[in-house]
């Protein structure tokens, strides 16, 4: 994480990112079961999930201070990918969205199979 990093309010994960931290992860589990495993990690967080969208695979955070908004795309007959984004209020975030992407991707890991980060891994 460079300097400028620590300002930035507004991150998001893809198959193509400027810092290869922030590149999507993808599962070896569909569509029901990786949505099942991120729900469980918002609910133990406590975190109120404002709305779920099965047909666009995305699931909406919101508190008072940040939201997020994950999508959940299948990749292949039994993968999943998962990208996150997200953006806080603060007005200096001090990283913030950083650690929470990686914390999100830490416990994901750990749930489920990785197949890989990145597009490579499809």
């Amino acid at each position: 994480m460079g300097f400028l990093d620590f300002f930035v309010r507004d991150v998001e994960t893809s198959d193509y990112p400027n810092n290869p931290k922030l590149r999507t992860h993808y599962y070896r589990s569909d569509y029901q079961k990786t949505k099942d495993t991120l729900m469980r990690y918002l609910r133990n967080k406590n975190y109120p999930i404002k709305h779920v969208d099965d047909t666009y695979g995305e699931i909406f955070v919101e508190t008072s201070s940040f939201h997020m908004i994950f999508t959940i795309k299948k990749a292949g007959v039994l993968n999943s990918s998962v990208d996150i984004k997200v953006s806080v209020y603060n007005l200096i975030p001090a990283g913030k969205p950083f650690k929470m992407i990686q914390e999100i991707y830490t416990y994901l890991d750990k749930e489920l199979q990785v197949v890989g980060v990145g597009p490579q891994s499809v």
